[in-house]
């Protein structure tokens, strides 16, 4: 497979194409040597890098060192055709500047018809976005108003469910 193919306007998975590289999540698709294949806009973005650097790149590349044993260990497990044929695993990343970063990755082996492995399709949820928003709710207190909001409302609930349902038994009781 190469990216032309995917990019073929007469293939008739262009529109979905279309949506999976402006899809907010970001997206890859791995061969199985490890190299990026076609990533997504949001991929991009969340190394800091133009879409169109990445064939030239493995995800070794951009694996935190630490997370490349972990990472390659499932890889074999998939392309040896043991369990599942896909993994989750948080995973740290380096940015383009530098930095480090944590994701959840979740990777698929994707097969061709005939069953046989093709390429991987990863996805990844940024895990300090997830982070900044905790640490945000904890600092405001504004999290434990939600819930103790949602906990009033639910026990609001229930008590007008409950009146409901003793008005009915009592009306059938009384008739």
């Amino acid at each position: 497979m190469r990216p032309d193919d995917l990019r073929n306007p007469e293939c008739s998975s262009c529109y979905l194409l279309a949506a999976w590289e402006t899809a907010s999540g970001p997206e890859a698709f791995v061969e199985l040597n490890g190299r990026f294949l076609i990533v997504n806009r949001a991929w991009g973005r969340m190394f800091g890098r133009a879409p169109s650097e990445f064939p030239s790149l493995a995800w070794r590349d951009v694996t935190h060192p630490d997370d490349v044993g972990v990472d390659q260990a499932e890889v074999d497990r998939l392309l040896r055709g043991e369990g599942e044929p896909y993994y989750e695993l948080p995973k740290r990343y380096i940015h383009k500047n530098g930095a480090v970063f944590r994701v959840r990755l979740c990777v698929s082996l994707v097969p061709k018809v005939d069953g046989s492995p093709w390429f991987f399709w990863v996805s990844a949820f940024k895990q300090t976005v997830l982070a900044e928003n905790r640490a945000r709710l904890a600092r405001t207190g504004f999290g434990k108003e939600v819930y103790r909001r949602a906990a009033e409302d639910l026990t609001s609930a229930v008590d007008t469910i409950k009146g409901y349902l003793d008005d009915k038994r009592g009306k059938s009781d009384a008739g």
